[in-house]
C-alpha cells in the first residue's frame, strides 16, 4: 500500500483499488505545498503523516463567488484565545492566500478576498487553530465559475442492505446546474441525480440495495450551464444489516469423496448473522425438481456462517451411480429457530446437472463395471484394494508428448484433441494390492488411416505429470481396435503410437573399470551398472530385474535412483558379496516403449593370488611412462614395486608409490587388488633424468610369502 501511493505521488495521482474499494491520492504537483509533501519520505514505513482532527467548524457566506469577492470565512472551535490561520487553495491544493490568526475566541469570522489570478474551477477554504495544548482543522468548499456541493444526505442513514438509498445533494453555483450524476467507484454505471421541483438547489439521486455489507463510494460529477464539471470524490455510506443472505454457490457442486463418494457445495452469507454473528443453516439436497416439490431430500448438512461469511458441506451421496446424468437440486434454509431470517430467501436454491465421474469400492465387493464416453470400461474385482475408498474414473485432455521422442498420442472421443482415462484412488490410505480390468475401444471412424497406423498402437500410462508416458501390458483383439490391459495403479491411461524398437543399452563397470561381457573383481567388488535408452528408461521397480547367479540381490545391496530429472541414463549400484569362483550377473530393464533388453556378465573372483601386467605405455616415452597392471587377489598385496634395471643389470630405481598412489594411502595405493597404475618419471634413484636407451622394468608383487615377478622391456627416447 505503502509503495503503490509513492509510486502515484511521484507520477500524476491516481485512482487505486483496495478490497474492491476504490481511493485516489493526489500527485506531487498537487500537493507540493501541503503537509502531504512529506510523502516522498514514505520509503520508511514507520514514517506516519501528521495530520489534526477535524475539530474546527467552517462556514462560508458565499461557496460560489468570482474573482474579487470577499469571502466572509466564519470559524466554531472549543478552543480558547488560539492562534492559526486561514487559507484559500485552488483545485491543485495550492494556496493563493493566507491570513494569520491571533487569538481567537471560540467564535471568530475572517474576510478573505478572493484574487484576480484564482484559476477558474473549486477550491477550499481551510482553517487550522492551536492554543498550545489542542488544536483542530476543517474546511468548506467553494467554487468559481464552478459548482460546489453545501450539502450531502443519505437516506436511511444507516441503510440495510435490501434499502434504496437516497442521496440528497445541495448544489450551488452562480452560472445554474445543468445536470448532477454519480458514479459508483468499481462499477460503471451512470446515477442521474433528479432536481427537486419544490427546491432547485436540491437533487435527488437513488441507487439500488447492495445485498451485500459494505461501504458504498461515490464520486459525483456535477455540471454547471457553463459545462464545466466538478468532481467530488470519495463521499460513502455504510450499509449494515443483522440479517443474513445465505445463497448457495452455483457452479460449487460437484462428487467428491475419501472413503466414499460424497457431493460438496459452498454457500456464502453476504449479509448479517444475528445478534450473535453466527446462524445455522440447512442445506439440503434433492434427486431432481419433483423431489425437491414434495420435500423428498436424500441428504442433508449443516453449516455455521457469520457475516459476510462463506463455507462448504459435504454429504454422503447414497443414490446408484450408474447414472450417465443427474440433475440435482440443493437448497439453503436459515434455522427457524435463529433470530433473524434470511432477507433474501430467492438465491438459497440451485440446480445443477451432474456427470458422475468418482465411484466406491470395497476390498470385499470391489466394484459394478464403469463405462467412461464407450471407450473405457473398468471393473474393480474384489480384493483389488485394500481399504475401502472413492475413485476417480473420467476422461481428461491431455496434449501430445513433445519431449518423448517418435510418441504420438491417437484421438479417441474427438478427433482434433487427445483424451486420456484418469484413474485415481482418493482414499490416501487405500492401495490397490491386485490387478483391476481395464479394456479401450478404438474409435476408427475418427482415425485417419493415412496419419495413424494403429497395428503399432500401444497401451501408455503416466502417474505424475513430470514423469514420461510408459508402455503398458495389454492384449490387442479384433483388429487391433480392442486393448485389454490388468494394471494395478492409479495413473492416466492413453493409447498411443511408437517408432522406437531400439532396446536399453547396458554397460557394467567394476570398481571403476569397464567390464564388456567378464571379468576378474574381488569378493566384494563396486559395480555400477549404466542403462541408457533416447525415448527414455522405465523406471518402474517391477519392469527391472537384476540377479546374481539365477537369485535376486538382498534390497540392502541395490540401490536405484527413486527420481530423476532426466530418464534417459540410470545408474543403479550393487554391493555383491562373493565367493571364489565364476558367477553370472543377469540385468535386464525395460524403455518407456516396452523394448527389453537384457545382458549377463561373467564376474570371476580368483581362487589364487596372481598379477597381470598390461605393459607400458607410451613405449618408447620421453618423459614419463605409466605401468599398467591388475592384482588377481580378494585382498590388497603385502608389497608391490617395479624395479628398473640397466641392460647391465644395475638397479637405478626402485618404484612404490607416485602422486596417484601415496604412501600409507587408505585403499591401499600401488598395492590395492584389481587395476592400478604406476608412474615412472624417468629419472633415477638420485632424481637424475637417464639417458636413452632400454631398460628392463621388474613388475614385483609379494603376499603371504610369496612373490610374483613379470619382466617388461621399457625404451627411453628423447
Amino acid at each position: 500500500m505503502i509503495m503503490l501511493g509513492k509510486t502515484l505521488y511521484w507520477s500524476i495521482g491516481n485512482e487505486y483499488v483496495v478490497d474492491g474499494n476504490i481511493y485516489y491520492t493526489q500527485g506531487y504537483e498537487g500537493v507540493k505545498h501541503e503537509m502531504m509533501f512529506q510523502y516522498n519520505l514514505i520509503g520508511d514505513p514507520y514514517i506516519r503523516l501528521q495530520y489534526t482532527e477535524d475539530a474546527l467548524t467552517v462556514d462560508v457566506d458565499n461557496a460560489t463567488p468570482q474573482r474579487g469577492d470577499t469571502i466572509n470565512v466564519t470559524l466554531q472551535s472549543g478552543l480558547a484565545s488560539a492562534d492559526g490561520y486561514v487559507e484559500l487553495t485552488d483545485a491543485n491544493f495550492t494556496v493563493v492566500e493566507r491570513i494569520p490568526i491571533f487569538s481567537a475566541p471560540q467564535s471568530t469570522t475572517v474576510p478573505i478576498v478572493v484574487p484576480d489570478s484564482f484559476p477558474e474551477g473549486t477550491g477550499l477554504i481551510r482553517a487550522y487553530l492551536s492554543d498550545g495544548s489542542q488544536d483542530g482543522s476543517g474546511q468548506a468548499q467553494i467554487g468559481v465559475n464552478f459548482a460546489v456541493i453545501q450539502s450531502i444526505e443519505f437516506q436511511p442513514a444507516k441503510p440495510d442492505v435490501d434499502d434504496t438509498v437516497q442521496v440528497k445533494l445541495r448544489v450551488a453555483d452562480k452560472q445554474g446546474v445543468r445536470k448532477v450524476f454519480l458514479f459508483i467507484q468499481g462499477k460503471a454505471d451512470t446515477i442521474h441525480a433528479e432536481r427537486s421541483v419544490a427546491d432547485t438547489s436540491l437533487f435527488i439521486a437513488r441507487i439500488k440495495p447492495t445485498y451485500q455489507l459494505q461501504t458504498v463510494y461515490l464520486n459525483i460529477y456535477v455540471e454547471n450551464n457553463l459545462g464545466n464539471v466538478s468532481i467530488f470524490r470519495n463521499y460513502n455510506y455504510t450499509v449494515s444489516d443483522i440479517r443474513p443472505d445465505i445463497s448457495v454457490i452455483d457452479g460449487s457442486l460437484h462428487f467428491t469423496g475419501n472413503k466414499q463418494v460424497q457431493l460438496k457445495v459452498s454457500l456464502q452469507n453476504t449479509s448479517g448473522a444475528g445478534n450473535d454473528d453466527r446462524v445455522k443453516v440447512f442445506v439440503r439436497f434433492y434427486d431432481g425438481e419433483d423431489n425437491f416439490q414434495i420435500g423428498n431430500s436424500f441428504a442433508t448438512g449443516v453449516i455455521e456462517l457469520s457475516s459476510v461469511d462463506s463455507g462448504s458441506v459435504v454429504v454422503d451421496f447414497p443414490l446408484s451411480l450408474f447414472n450417465d446424468e443427474y440433475e440435482m437440486v440443493v437448497h439453503a434454509e436459515v434455522d427457524p429457530a435463529e433470530d433473524v431470517e434470511d432477507f433474501n430467501p430467492l438465491n438459497n436454491k440451485v440446480t445443477n446437472h451432474l456427470v458422475p465421474t468418482i465411484f466406491n469400492i470395497t476390498p470385499s465387493a470391489g466394484s459394478d463395471t464403469i463405462a467412461v464416453d464407450s471407450v473405457f470400461r473398468v471393473y474393480f474385482p474384489p480384493g483389488s484394494v485394500n481399504d475401502s475408498s472413492a475413485v476417480r474414473v473420467r476422461l481428461k485432455e491431455i496434449s501430445q508428448p513433445g519431449d518423448q521422442k517418435g510418441l504420438r498420442a491417437l484421438p479417441l472421443v474427438d478427433a482434433e484433441k487427445y483424451h486420456a482415462l484418469d484413474i485415481r484412488l482418493l482414499n490416501p490410505d487405500a492401495a490397490f494390492v491386485q490387478p483391476f480390468h481395464l479394456q479401450m475401444t478404438l474409435n476408427t471412424d475418427i482415425l485417419d488411416s493415412s496419419q495413424y497406423n494403429i497395428n503399432f498402437t500401444k497401451l501408455y500410462d503416466r502417474n505424475r505429470a513430470n514423469q514420461p508416458w510408459t508402455f503398458t501390458e495389454s492384449t490387442v483383439r479384433i483388429s487391433n481396435t480392442l486393448f485389454v490391459a490388468q494394471p494395478q495403479k492409479s495413473a492416466l491411461y492413453a493409447p498411443f503410437i511408437s517408432n522406437d524398437a531400439n532396446a536399453p543399452k547396458i554397460e557394467l563397470t567394476v570398481d571403476g573399470r569397464p567390464i564388456k561381457t567378464s571379468g576378474l573383481v574381488s569378493n566384494k567388488p563396486s559395480l555400477y551398472v549404466v542403462v541408457q535408452d533416447e525415448s527414455g528408461i522405465n523406471l518402474q521397480k517391477d519392469k527391472m530385474s537384476i540377479t546374481l547367479d539365477g537369485k535376486a540381490l538382498p534390497e540392502d545391496k541395490v540401490f536405484i535412483p527413486d527420481s530423476l530429472q532426466k530418464n534417459n541414463v540410470l545408474g543403479i549400484t550393487l554391493y555383491p558379496e562373493l565367493l571364489d569362483g565364476n558367477h553370472n550377473l543377469e540385468v535386464q530393464v525395460q524403455d518407456v516403449n516396452g523394448n527389453v533388453s537384457k545382458k549377463t556378465f561373467e564376474l570371476v573372483v580368483a581362487e589364487n593370488f596372481n598379477i597381470h601386467v598390461y605393459g607400458n605405455y607410451p613405449n618408447p616415452f620421453s618423459d614419463k611412462t605409466i605401468f599398467a597392471y591388475f592384482v588377481e587377489l580378494n585382498d590388497d598385496l603385502d608389497e608391490f614395486e617395479i624395479r628398473i634395471y640397466t641392460v647391465s643389470g644395475r638397479l637405478i630405481k626402485i618404484i612404490d608409490h607416485d602422486i596417484n598412489n601415496p604412501i600409507g594411502a587408505i585403499d591401499g595405493g600401488a598395492r590395492r587388488k584389481g587395476y592400478n597404475e604406476l608412474i615412472w618419471d624417468g629419472t633415477d634413484k638420485d632424481g637424475q633424468e637417464v639417458a636413452n636407451g632400454v631398460y628392463f622394468a621388474v613388475v614385483r608383487a609379494t603376499y603371504q610369502e610369496k612373490t610374483i615377478e613379470k619382466i617388461l622391456k621399457v625404451a627411453k627416447l628423447k
